[in-house]
């Protein structure tokens, strides 16, 4: 796990879960790459929000594959390459992992906090796991591993 640090003090490899510290909770995205003026992209399922709170507008049931500059993501914030999940679980080749979140860009998917977030996208993306998972999620209900966090996911959205 990457320290946390800024944009331009980051360095990410392609297909790395890239972790951004907002002010109530932390957003995920699968690193893309370099646009043409060096600038760092990011893959990233998002609902509408205000950026530094995470607030949901209320009743939202859908979000955004969006793949967009880092630094408009980040804003102001912290951000780290965090792939600490991959002691436990075998990432996919780099490629593979673009593909994947390439593929879903511009799809409106099903959103839902506790069930499909941002993190469960990042890590569906990265390893493979049909469902994904979110250590928040698990902290917030108690430290409980979802399904996909143990192995033992089944459904899919891409």
């Amino acid at each position: 796990m990457g320290s946390w640090g800024t944009v331009d003090t980051i360095n990410p490899s392609l297909g790395d879960r890239i972790e951004i510290r907002y002010q109530d909770v932390n957003h995920w995205g699968i690193y893309a790459g370099k646009d043409r003026k060096g600038r760092h992209l990011i893959i990233h399922f998002t609902p509408d929000h205000d950026r530094k709170t995470m607030k949901i507008i209320m009743g939202q049931t859908s979000a955004k594959v969006k793949k967009e500059l880092l630094s408009d993501v980040v804003g102001g914030d912290l951000v780290r390459v965090n792939n600490s999940d991959d002691s436990r679980h075998r990432p996919l080749a780099p490629a593979e992992i673009l593909k994947k979140a390439e593929a879903a860009v511009g799809q409106s998917l099903p959103y839902k906090p506790l069930e499909n977030n941002c993190e469960h996208f990042t890590n569906r993306c990265r390893y493979g796991h049909s469902k994904g998972w979110s250590h928040q999620v698990d902290e917030f209900r108690g430290g409980q591993p979802t399904k996909a966090a143990s192995g033992t996911a089944t459904a899919s959205l891409f």
